[in-house]
């Protein structure tokens, strides 16, 4: 393998034990910051195997690459933010 090939893991866990670890940290605090659910994602990861852009994906509850996008077109739209500004947000 050249080193720049990347040897992939099987993850060991589906979507629904990320989802068992998002909840039950949620339901610990109060609200949910950008560190909380950086620590979930991390949790997800540990636990799961994910790759760690679906570990922050599922930690924030978008359970499809299609539902992040969707989510952040509404941010965008939700912010008056132009396809140009939401790189910058």
């Amino acid at each position: 393998m050249s080193r720049h090939e990347v040897r992939r893991k099987a993850a060991i866990h589906d979507a629904m034990c990320a989802e068992r670890i998002r909840l039950r940290r949620l339901v610990q605090v109060s609200e949910s910051s950008a560190a909380v659910l950086h620590a979930i994602a991390a949790d997800i990861r540990t636990c799961c195997g994910h790759h760690p852009l679906k570990c922050h994906r599922l930690a924030y509850g978008w359970s499809s690459a299609e539902k992040a996008v969707r989510a952040m077109h509404d941010m965008c739209r939700d912010k008056e933010l132009g396809a140009h500004q939401a790189l910058l947000a």
